[in-house]
């Protein structure tokens, strides 16, 4: 969404903004605190629209017109990198499901509890509610590395550290 009013492409602004809006409604109900409380899942074609909306977004995103990126806090080189950290949760819990159950022989489009959620909740006794809060804040996390580390001062960041260094 920032991306997209950073460079004025509102219609896009529009369709991440309704995405969002969308997926806080799940979150209203499935991260509530109280087990009783009715939960509401999106199912396969809810993800699978979901996941479309996402890679439509970042294909819009990849091919902005090169003066668009001057509005963007990062180098026009790093482009593809700021885009795989955004989606790096999904797309590397994906690659590793489907190596895990094709080296069980097994399809990797079957179902199974390998994927990173499951792992917190099952393994290490995370509830619900703090395994997607940690998997979220890795996410964000990472975006914000990746933009600081690509961003346009990056010789600004690299003159700090070595400025530190040589004044001790």
């Amino acid at each position: 969404t920032t991306i997209f009013y950073m460079t004025e492409e509102y219609f896009y602004v529009l369709i991440s903004l309704t995405l969002n809006g969308c997926l806080m409604a799940f979150l209203k109900y499935n991260l509530s605190s109280n087990d009783s409380e009715k939960k509401i899942f999106m199912g396969d074609t809810g993800s699978l629209i979901a996941g479309f909306i996402i890679g439509i977004l970042t294909l819009k995103f990849l091919a902005l017109s090169p003066e668009k990126y001057d509005s963007l806090p990062f180098l026009i080189e790093n482009i593809p990198l700021i885009a795989i950290s955004i989606l790096i949760v999904p797309l590397f819990d994906t690659a590793r499901v489907f190596t895990i159950r094709i080296a069980n022989k097994r399809s990797p489009f079957s179902a199974d509890r390998n994927h990173t959620h499951h792992i917190l909740v099952d393994y290490f006794k995370i509830s619900h509610q703090k395994a997607s809060f940690i998997i979220g804040g890795f996410n964000l996390v990472f975006v914000y590395l990746f933009i600081i580390l690509g961003s346009a001062s990056y010789n600004f960041w690299l003159s700090v550290i070595f400025q530190q260094k040589t004044d001790n």
